[in-house]
């Protein structure tokens, strides 16, 4: 739909020189194994600069193989905080997806391009190939949940000037686990922006968030343990324990005392081999994994090697988990400073179950990031998910339940979505929430079929 010619305005950031505007067309992904070397639809990769600050935004745009002038607009947020939204595209709903323990691309039959054009979005400013200039420190690079809300609602209305034939188009805001957080707080940006005078509405109709953190209270570890116990990954004793102690419905921010702290991490210690976002799913490490050799990895970034993290931890893509707020202040007084109870610097972490090592090699290549209009010499490599490197994000107590309440009656359609296979921000949480707002059922529970072919 567009013929955008690349150029370039240089300026000096992270002491590297970029890319000032990058919005050229992908003519193909065909170095990704399995990405043929065409497509029956176009795809964008660029950058948005926020106005007024050194934040450069990437995306990545895929159009909708079906109508990309009448099909609705999908914005796609992966978690974290600090994660990248590049592992939507590659790995859960993008039109060629590489599946777990495989090493090439295969067409996905479920890709949600096929009704709809994706807009992933990297953010916020730090995460994957997005960057900002770490001398303006905690202006651009520290974030929480507001400040990345205001940041969206810029990133999309500068967004809409590069691609105005989207305007029309009808906009749905969507994400998984901590975009529980970024979805409704970006909706909600939209919803006030359209209530302003004199300007042009964005054609928000509405939301989707998938096992999604919103009620502290509710959601993450107090979910998780009674997920666990009530799918028999906790033994009935420690689950006695814990209500005894009461250590179970605490919010992520309560206080925890010395015996929950020990309760608890004796738990996590006894299944370190169970994938909490899949319980009866493979936990993906570097002894079962096809193509794992190591932790680290090296990635020749414009001649440079350069060191990034091949394998992901829970901690990694969910770093709440591993410690609520309150019991990692009672943790660090008991002297235990991580799960295995070993000093901080020799913890490896949970093990790595999420499998993200060939795309993350992927996009650390040279040629790869050539297509993808990734600025020649911005010479970090690609990280799946960033807690560090300048980068910082202060989780609010607030969550987002109250923006829910705050919606209602405003016409703005909301799915709220669960798998129930997932203990992080587990089904059980989202319904105790849901019930507790009290609202006015128009239809009642019931279960539902799905259809073998």
């Amino acid at each position: 739909m567009k013929n955008i010619f690349l150029s370039y305005i240089i300026c000096t950031l992270f002491g590297f020189i970029v890319a000032k505007d990058a919005d050229a067309k992908v003519k193909s992904l065909n170095t990704l194994p399995g990405w043929p070397a065409s497509t029956p639809f176009d795809m964008y990769s660029g950058y948005v600069h926020l106005k007024e600050s050194s934040k450069a935004i990437h995306y990545f745009l895929v159009e909708s193989e079906n109508d990309p002038a009448k099909d609705p607009l999908i914005i796609w947020f992966n978690g974290g905080p600090g994660c990248s939204s590049m592992m939507g595209l590659l790995a859960e709903h993008g039109p060629y997806m590489m599946a777990n323990n495989e090493t090439t691309f295969k067409k996905n039959p479920y890709a949600w391009n096929k009704e709809a054009s994706v807009l992933y979005v990297e953010q916020p400013a730090g995460v994957g190939f997005s960057y900002c200039s770490r001398a303006n420190g905690a202006k651009d690079c520290h974030h929480n949940d507001d400040t990345s809300s205001v940041d969206n609602i810029q990133f999309l209305l500068q967004w809409y000037e590069k691609f105005p034939e989207f305007k029309r188009n009808a906009l749905y805001v969507s994400g998984e686990s901590y975009a529980g957080i970024y979805v409704p707080y970006l909706t909600r940006q939209i919803h006030l922006h359209n209530k302003k005078k004199g300007i042009k509405k964005v054609n928000l109709k509405g939301m989707l968030v998938g096992n999604g953190v919103t009620n502290w209270k509710h959601d993450t570890i107090s979910a998780m343990m009674s997920t666990a116990y009530y799918r028999s990954i906790m033994d009935m004793e420690t689950w006695d324990e814990l209500n005894e102690n009461n250590c179970t419905g605490k919010s992520y921010f309560d206080n925890w005392s010395k015996k929950c702290v020990h309760l608890y991490v004796a738990w996590r210690k006894s299944v370190m081999d169970v994938n909490i976002y899949n319980i009866y799913g493979k936990c993906y490490t570097k002894k079962n994994s096809a193509t794992l050799n190591s932790s680290l990895s090296l990635a020749e970034v414009d001649g440079v090697p350069m060191e990034f993290q091949e394998e992901l931890t829970a901690d990694d893509y969910t770093p709440w988990v591993k410690w609520s707020m309150g019991a990692r202040a009672t943790a660090v007084g008991e002297g235990i400073t991580t799960l295995s109870g070993e000093p901080e610097k020799e913890e490896m972490g949970i093990p790595p179950c999420t499998y993200a090592g060939p795309f993350v090699q992927l996009l650390n290549r040279k040629d790869v990031r050539q297509q993808l209009n990734i600025p020649k010499n911005f010479t970090s490599p690609w990280r799946l998910c960033t807690h560090s490197h300048g980068f910082k994000y202060n989780i609010s107590a607030k969550g987002s339940e109250w923006i829910y309440k705050e919606l209602k009656g405003s016409g703005i359609e909301v799915l709220k979505f669960s798998g129930d296979q997932d203990s992080v921000v587990a089904t059980i949480g989202t319904e105790n929430w849901i019930n507790g707002m009290n609202w006015t059922e128009s239809k009642e529970w019931t279960y539902y079929h799905l259809k073998d072919n």
